[in-house]
């Protein structure tokens, strides 16, 4: 009988551990960062973009609303409005403006911009037949929508 006994808790004690390592790997399972829907551009492009472009254009598509060119030592400070990171959620409004940034005279990168808000937006680019999705930092949103008006 004592045998009996004995082997039911070794058993209750076996399915207590199993039971443990199962509810600890969904948990893992459940918490394991998932693929990114939205990419940002590559950090090697997206420093090309931050500090080496020396001009950069922006058109805004309302019928009241005009352009932007920078050239020069600004267009480092206007590349800082672009976020290093990706967003997490599309608009679905229709696009604001565009951008394109040149380095030494040739296009480098162009962009899609979408406003969110009034102080927060993010940029579509397509480069290398590729689609990257930058924030602008909300300064840059900011600007840019201020500019727009």
């Amino acid at each position: 009988m004592q045998l009996i006994i004995s082997k039911q808790i070794d058993m209750k004690k076996k399915i207590s551990v199993l039971t443990l390592y199962v509810i600890v790997f969904m948990v893992i399972a459940q918490n394991k960062p998932s693929e990114l829907l939205y990419k940002a551009l590559p950090f090697s492009d997206y420093k090309i973009l931050r500090d080496s472009c020396t001009q950069l254009d922006v058109v805004f598509l309302s019928s009241a609303s005009g352009s932007l060119s920078v050239d020069g030592r600004s267009v480092s400070l206007f590349s800082s409005f672009v976020d290093s990171k990706a967003i997490a959620k599309k608009s679905n409004s229709s696009k604001d403006g565009f951008i394109m940034w040149q380095k030494n005279g040739r296009e480098f990168v162009t962009g899609d911009i979408y406003f969110l808000s009034d102080s927060s937006g993010y940029l579509h680019f397509k480069k290398d037949g590729k689609d990257f999705y930058n924030l602008l930092t909300t300064q840059g949103a900011t600007f840019l929508k201020s500019q727009k008006k």
